[in-house]
């Protein structure tokens, strides 16, 4: 006796495909990066210590580990940027949650005409590595050496060589940082939309 076979009902998988995607709604290309986010969100500082400036990045990642390679996003038109290509060198320095409205300020004021670190009360102290100032004020730091850049639109990809990485012994828990005690960002320029994974559970 023949066994009754049953075959894929392709009509019946992509009608229910349709009807799923009917149900969602549809977001602009250019809003991605909204819908990727929260993401991490780190201080980039450049320039040196006589001439310090402290960028909010979010747009951040590893891209190699060997070698140790991170990347940052940033617009050639930022003061950072500038910095940057000039002394070759970046850090990246992790606040804690406490530094919020510090953070937010960072990300939404230029250091053209000010001196950040004065500004928003942030202590300067010098890397190891590099010459590029450090902000005192946060848990963990990465050191970076610029070693390609690439333009993929309107931002460029910084390709920093990991130099070295230091964590307070305190938030270190054998593997990394507490992610409760760190900050992420939504894409806007509202205060609302910095917060910490601690706050949010909280909620």
């Amino acid at each position: 006796m023949k066994k009754n076979i049953k075959t894929k009902d392709t009509n019946s998988e992509d009608v229910k495909s349709l009807n799923l995607l009917e149900n969602m709604r549809s977001i602009l290309p250019t809003r991605v990066s909204h819908i990727l986010s929260p993401r991490l969100t780190v201080l980039v500082t450049s320039g040196t210590m006589d001439q310090g400036n402290i960028m909010t990045v979010s747009w951040n990642m590893p891209v190699s580990i060997h070698p140790p390679l991170i990347s940052i996003a940033v617009h050639p038109e930022r003061y950072t940027y500038a910095l940057i290509k000039e002394i070759e060198e970046f850090c990246i320095n992790i606040p804690p949650a406490t530094l919020l409205e510090k953070v937010f300020r960072a990300g939404t004021e230029s250091g053209v005409q000010k001196d950040k670190f004065k500004e928003l009360g942030l202590t300067k102290i010098k890397a190891r590595r590099v010459s590029v100032p450090l902000i005192g004020e946060c848990i963990g730091f990465i050191e970076c050496r610029l070693v390609d850049e690439i333009k993929p639109g309107d931002h460029y990809l910084l390709i920093g060589s990991v130099e070295s990485i230091y964590i307070r012994e305190e938030v270190f828990d054998g593997k990394g940082i507490d992610p409760r005690k760190l900050l992420y960002w939504r894409d806007s320029q509202r205060k609302d939309d910095v917060w910490s994974l601690k706050d949010a559970c909280r909620s």
